[in-house]
């Protein structure tokens, strides 16, 4: 009797214990904050290289110099990330947007009334007009369209963030870059260029 009355008076090692239950929770809740906070990062600042990157494509900056997708990253693009997101993980798609077939529109696909200009921006819906269509996560399968003065213009700027749990690995938007799984970030500008000349004519435009 007097052993086991010791016993429970005895509270060595119980600091350690307690220690030890909050820590997984703690951790935890950390790293998860941490993600969240890294993701808003970001989107805030590829929101900004977006729309540096509109605005230099709207002013017939890029038209007018010809300049290649690569060097339309590595000139607008990229200078607005900070040294811990990788500029070679930039993805970008440039379009003009083209005016959609009235069939597509009249047929449930695109169900969506869209400000001016009309219609000019359905292509980019998904089918159940309630997300954007996203580009190809690759530059090559990508299209690079500065257009002309006046042409209407649809700007993505895609960034995989990483993704330091698994606990977030489950979702559908999740891919593997560079063997890592991440989660693809896309900001969109669309907007009509303004009215320069002189701009550089495009293949496949």
């Amino acid at each position: 009797m007097l052993i086991l009355k010791r016993t429970l008076r005895d509270r060595r090692g119980a600091t350690a214990l307690e220690f030890g239950l909050v820590l997984g929770p703690t951790v935890l809740t950390a790293t998860v904050i941490f993600q969240i906070a890294y993701c808003y990062f970001a989107e805030g600042v590829l929101d900004r290289a977006a729309f540096l990157g509109a605005r230099a494509v709207l002013t017939g900056a890029v038209a007018q110099q010809g300049l290649t997708q690569a060097q339309f990253i590595t000139q607008y693009i990229c200078p607005q990330l900070p040294s811990n997101l990788n500029c070679s993980n930039i993805v970008v798609n440039l379009t003009i947007a083209q005016k959609p077939p009235a069939a597509a529109l009249t047929s449930g696909k695109m169900n969506v009334v869209l400000p001016y200009p009309p219609s000019a921006y359905a292509n980019y819906i998904n089918a159940s007009s309630n997300w954007l269509i996203s580009p190809s996560t690759s530059n090559s399968n990508n299209t690079f369209c500065p257009g002309a003065g006046n042409q209407y213009m649809v700007l993505q700027v895609l960034y995989p963030i990483n993704i330091f749990m698994t606990l977030f690995t489950t979702a559908a938007s999740v891919s593997k870059v560079n063997g890592q799984p991440a989660y693809w970030l896309m900001k969109s500008a669309a907007f009509q260029n303004e009215p320069f000349n002189g701009a550089v004519a495009y293949a496949g435009c």
